[in-house]
């Protein structure tokens, strides 16, 4: 089986043909592989190719890769879990469930401090960012984590219990 057309064979030398033929074998080879792979590519038939692509450039921007972040979804997941984990409404919390609240923003370090000044759920749906401070805490990103933290629980809490 020839690789080439007859108007480029003729223009190859010996050595030249085999690198262009082994390159081609080991190009087909790898693309097989990644026709096995389910999830890769739609298998195409032969004189389908054109088909194909019309369908794909009707497509709209959904049919197209893109990435789908389930970090958003995970993280009001985790929030409501820990809600329903610690049991009772926000604002009955003592500084047990806060220091729990805590432990599941993954700030453990500020346990203790917020046990120390008696932050309780009530307290804590209150704390602005100089509270924060006034408490220790100085990196931003813990403020923001324990401040949007604050504003999710605070959601989730109805008016009248707040």
């Amino acid at each position: 089986m020839c690789l080439f057309p007859p108007c480029l064979e003729q223009q190859l030398d010996p050595p030249q043909k085999e690198r262009l033929t082994a390159a081609l074998v080991e190009m087909g080879q790898q693309l097989r592989k990644l026709a096995d792979t389910p999830w890769l590519c739609q298998p195409v038939e032969p004189g389908e190719e054109e088909n194909v692509m019309l369908d794909l450039s009707k497509r709209s921007r959904s049919g197209k890769f893109r990435l789908v972040t389930k970090f958003k979804k995970e993280k009001n997941n985790k929030n409501r879990e820990a809600r329903s984990s610690l049991g009772a409404p926000v604002h009955l919390w003592g500084t047990e469930e806060v220091a729990a609240w805590l432990e599941h923003l993954s700030l453990c370090e500020y346990k203790d401090i917020f046990t120390r000044h008696d932050i309780r759920g009530s307290e804590l749906l209150h704390l602005e960012r100089r509270d924060l401070k006034d408490l220790g805490v100085t990196k931003v990103g813990h403020m923001k984590r324990i401040l949007c933290g604050i504003k999710e629980l605070s959601r989730s809490t109805p008016a009248a219990e707040a």
